[in-house]
């Protein structure tokens, strides 16, 4: 494809990236999620608000070209071809718990 250049990402696929951004740096994400009760009510369509939002998310993420760096090499990563990290947080007020995964 004319409007592609293909870079291997850390995983062993490849992703496309439109010339002008095929050298931008690599992107780090952080998603905040409230994880309290009021997160477990009915949200539009689905019968669990926090559960949709994940399910939203992951999927999201699958469409992601991922750099498969780990959190711990922070942003100091040595991609550099455009790609992304993500870590997501959950928090419940009630508990005052924060949960975090990173990939």
């Amino acid at each position: 494809d004319a409007g592609c250049e293909w870079h291997p990402d850390a995983v062993g696929g490849s992703h496309c990236t439109a010339p002008q951004y095929s050298s931008c740096p690599d992107l780090d994400l952080t998603v905040v999620m409230d994880a309290s009760a009021s997160s477990g009510r009915s949200y539009g369509n689905h019968p669990h608000g926090f559960y949709g939002l994940a399910n939203v998310l992951r999927d999201w993420v699958r469409e992601l070209p991922l750099t498969g760096e780990s959190h711990a090499v922070g942003a100091g990563g040595s991609v550099g071809t455009g790609e992304v990290r993500v870590a997501f947080l959950s928090y419940s007020a009630a508990g005052g718990a924060v949960h975090s995964t990173a990939g």
